[in-house]
């Protein structure tokens, strides 16, 4: 039998991956959350993309991507992080 720890890794995040997560993050929270669903999709869309990718480039921004061992660039998940300099502690944003 295979365990998961034999299939899967945790690696860091490439600029390549920038693409899957804008997609994913935006189609999550625009579909899934009430609140923001309200918005005019387009507007949320063009607004929400320049937030993400200012958390992304910021020096703090910590993401962990899990993929596949045999193949990195199949993303199965990933966690946006903030790494909070004073505490040490991390900010959670996003997790897919």
């Amino acid at each position: 039998m295979i365990a998961k720890k034999d299939l899967i890794s945790v690696r860091e995040y490439y600029p390549t991956d920038q693409n899957f997560i804008l997609t994913t993050w935006m189609r999550g929270l625009y579909e899934d959350n009430d609140l923001f669903g309200k918005i005019k999709k387009r507007t949320f869309f063009e607004h929400y993309e320049q937030i993400i990718k200012f958390l992304l480039a910021r020096p703090s921004a910590v993401v962990q991507i899990a993929c596949l061992k045999d193949d990195p660039d199949v993303i199965l998940g990933y966690a946006v992080m903030e790494r909070l300099l004073a505490t040490k502690e991390h900010r959670l944003h996003w997790v897919y």
